[in-house]
């Protein structure tokens, strides 16, 4: 049995190049091909919308008069209109998880774990020759030492939780503005709260991009996002369960 059919994948995305609809493209082909049947899209975009066609499951919405991308806002709009399974997956345009690892962490999400990371903190970029041919085939072998590491202990790109775990911890924190520090806040908020966690033994990979305003290097409100992951962090767990219910 396919225990990847209990996880909903829910893909927020603001399309700043043609890096990202590529990637994106890459990324819907390659949950297909594992075994994920249910793979939400949020885009949203300013102009017009880019990736309408490329999943049956999605949400354009024009943030033209908006200073940034709020890609947490952008993933619970999926959640609420979607999600129905007991396993829920925010995960990143640019990443690739192993079949192997989304696996073990559904099982053990179902089986007494809270919130998983399918990888184990290793966060490696594909060169961009790499990224091409797996545009052409999906089987295309990823050398990890012609990749870059990012980071040793990240957590970024795919967070998994069970369904009630996710709604109960307050889901994403639309705080955050356009990216950077939103996934370290998670891993916190929901240790802080309680709940069991689980990472998985292989490195996570990322297909490599262009960096715009979206990318955390780039982000006039990095500075905003690590001031909101620090006040969670210090908060005790009463303020904090009382900071969440401000949130909706």
């Amino acid at each position: 049995m396919n225990v990847l059919t209990n996880v909903d994948f829910i893909l927020p995305v603001y399309i700043d190049h043609p890096d990202r609809i590529r990637n994106l493209n890459i990324i819907l082909k390659y949950l297909k091909a594992i075994g994920c049947t249910n793979v939400y899209v949020n885009e949203h975009y300013r102009d017009e919308p880019k990736c309408k066609d490329l999943t049956t499951k999605y949400i354009n919405k024009n943030i033209t008069n908006d200073k940034f991308f709020n890609k947490m806002v952008c993933g619970n709009e999926l959640f609420d209109r979607f999600s129905i399974n007991k396993v829920v997956c925010l995960y990143d345009v640019d990443v690739l998880a192993t079949k192997k690892d989304l696996t073990e962490a559904t099982e053990k999400l179902l089986n007494g774990y809270d919130f998983a990371y399918p990888f184990n903190g290793c966060f490696y970029d594909i060169p961009i020759d790499i990224v091409n041919k797996l545009q052409v085939d999906l089987t295309t072998s990823i050398d990890i030492n012609r990749c870059t590491l990012f980071a040793r202990e990240s957590h970024g790109g795919c967070v998994m939780f069970r369904r009630e775990v996710f709604i109960e911890g307050g889901k994403l924190n639309p705080m955050f503005k356009n990216v950077g520090y939103d996934d370290d806040e998670i891993n916190v908020r929901y240790l802080k709260l309680g709940y069991k966690k689980l990472k998985t033994a292989s490195p996570l990979v990322h297909l490599t991009h262009y960096r715009g305003d979206t990318s955390y290097n780039y982000n006039e409100f990095t500075n905003h996002n690590g001031t909101e992951c620090h006040k969670v962090t210090h908060m005790s767990t009463a303020d904090l369960k009382q900071y969440i219910k401000t949130w909706y």
